[in-house]
């Protein structure tokens, strides 16, 4: 029972979290929008004023999302950190980070974790020290 509270826990955290900054773009959309058709603001001064900040709050974002949920989620940003191909600039450099600088797993959590999924009561069974 407790691994399903976990899972509805992570994927609630998840979808909180993507929501969130799916919102952020469609937000930022209408202010371009707006900005371009009602005060008259060029491409280039949206990108700079509009849309770069957007990325890097995104970027932010993912990264957090990242680091919290760990596991698939790590590797995925790891992953789309590596695309620049296709997204913007600001995403990649802060997911690029997910390569080498996440903070590490708190011990505990790590034993925790190990004895759960090798089902042992005592890592000492598994692994000579």
């Amino acid at each position: 029972m407790g691994d399903l509270i976990e899972n509805v826990s992570r994927t609630g955290d998840f979808w909180a979290r993507a929501v969130s900054i799916y919102g952020s773009y469609k937000a930022t959309q209408i202010k371009s929008f707006l900005l371009r058709n009602l005060a008259g603001k060029d491409e280039e001064w949206l990108k700079d004023k509009v849309w770069v900040p957007q990325h890097e709050h995104a970027g932010r974002a993912m990264y957090e999302l990242c680091v919290a949920l760990r596991g698939f989620y790590l590797k995925a940003g790891q992953f789309v950190g590596s695309r620049s191909d296709f997204v913007p600039e600001q995403i990649c450099r802060r997911l690029t980070l997910l390569c080498d600088k996440v903070p590490p797993m708190p011990e505990a959590q790590a034993r925790a974790t190990l004895m759960r999924e090798l089902g042992v009561r005592d890592l000492g069974e598994v692994f000579e020290w």
